[in-house]
């Protein structure tokens, strides 16, 4: 079964739409002809090879154990199940996957009118994730439950800096920063000082000011480990910049050389397996609350590993992510309203300084109006660049991977609502 699990990963290529509501069902999705655009991310691999066994002749027993995984993922009811770190990896597994099935002219024919099959893929699934992302902080009642979740896609968003995964962190920071979750004024009061500046800075990071200058410099610093670069800017590049022979080349060289860093192994490093969630003999790190109680039996007593159970953990991950449902713009707007409704004519006030403990009482307070006004103005000391560092403090506090010292910006300025990569070709793609 180990064997089964490391080698069931991602298949480029193999394309299916998002699902518009989870299923019971191991076959693989398919598109609906009156249903309105959605994406086509990778199919889980999961069903892939569920669906592969299943045309060998015999019985074969791994059938009911991966079921039996994919019926475990359909219980997890939260992203709060899964570590920071594994989340993470487990994105970049994707992205890394989709970014390097784009071949070098794709940029060069690549058109809103003649879109390049591969470009679409990786604008899809940034697309679904930034949807994904949305409809995740919005599900849960308590302002003080939403908190909790946004507060994790923040460590997800450090741990994909971490990573060098450009093209996930754009997409966490976009999403953070759409109208839907900007306005949730309680939501965002729950969040602890340190999270906010870190989101401040890996904002500041993707920024489209100065064409993407900070984002340059610090993709500049990618040698011999692993990357994904932001395919954004490459498009942005061949799109806007001059058509002169020499800068086309460039770009593409570029693009190049990130493919020819070193992949990501399928095992995440140990430092992404935290403490906390480290191997323990006869269970998974999550099974406590019984959400994977049947897969955790898949791995016998004696064949339990810190391998095979990290393996078993990714794949539920990995099978998660990709069976998230997909949800209209409409459906997103609603949600936000529903959960704090603005009223223009509000007299409470809120202090951003009360502490989390109490964020359950603001559920019976009146909110104020107006988008995010959660801090008016943030200054932070100026600083030069961002540094990778590949060891991590438990806690995971941004001085272990961001340095401070002299980046200079203002907070969440001119935040756009936006599913598509930021260039002009590319929006019009998703509407295809």
């Amino acid at each position: 079964m180990t064997d089964v699990l490391f080698e069931t990963v991602i298949d480029p290529s193999n394309l299916a739409p998002a699902q518009i509501h989870t299923t019971d069902s191991l076959s693989i999705p398919t598109a609906s002809p009156d249903a309105d655009y959605i994406p086509n991310i990778p199919a889980p691999p999961l069903l892939t090879t569920y669906s592969q066994l299943q045309q060998q002749q015999g019985t074969n027993l791994l059938l009911p154990k991966i079921r039996s995984l994919y019926m475990s993922a359909m219980t997890i009811p939260t992203m709060m199940e899964f570590p920071a770190g594994l989340l993470a990896y487990q994105l970049t597994l994707i992205e890394s996957a989709i970014f390097r099935a784009i071949p070098r002219e794709a940029l060069l024919s690549h058109s809103a009118r003649k879109p390049h099959v591969r470009v679409v893929a990786s604008t899809d699934f940034f697309n679904f994730l930034t949807r994904t992302i949305e409809h995740s902080i919005l599900l849960p009642q308590e302002a003080c439950r939403r908190a909790e979740i946004l507060n994790r896609w923040i460590k997800v968003a450090s741990k994909l800096l971490t990573l060098s995964n450009y093209q996930t962190l754009k997409a966490v920071v976009s999403a953070l920063g759409t109208p839907p979750i900007q306005r949730l004024r309680r939501t965002w009061e729950c969040i602890p000082k340190k999270q906010t500046n870190r989101l401040d800075l890996l904002t500041a990071l993707m920024s489209e000011s100065d064409n993407y200058c900070r984002y340059r410099q610090q993709a500049q610093a990618c040698l011999n480990r692993p990357a994904v670069p932001f395919l954004g800017v490459f498009i942005h590049d061949i799109t806007y910049m001059s058509a002169a022979n020499k800068v086309i080349q460039d770009v593409l060289n570029a693009l190049e050389r990130f493919k020819q860093l070193p992949e990501y192994p399928q095992q995440p490093p140990v430092s992404f397996v935290t403490k906390k969630n480290r191997f323990r003999p006869l269970t998974l790190h999550f099974s406590a609350r019984g959400t994977t109680s049947a897969a955790a039996c898949m791995v016998s007593e004696e064949h339990q590993t810190e391998e095979s159970v990290i393996g078993l953990e990714q794949q539920l991950i990995m099978q998660y992510v990709l069976m998230r449902p997909w949800v209209t713009e409409k459906t997103i707007d609603m949600l936000s309203q529903l959960r704090e409704p603005s009223k223009r004519n509000s007299t409470a006030t809120v202090s951003p300084t009360t502490p989390t403990a109490h964020c359950e009482e603001y559920e019976e307070k009146k909110s104020l109006s107006g988008f995010w006004p959660f801090r008016k103005s943030t200054t932070t000391n100026s600083t030069s660049d961002l540094v990778w560092s590949e060891e991590e403090e438990e806690d995971e506090s941004p001085g272990s991977i961001l340095n401070y010292r002299k980046l200079s910006f203002s907070a969440r300025k001119n935040h756009h609502r936006s599913f598509s990569l930021p260039s002009k070709s590319l929006m019009e793609v998703t509407h295809v």
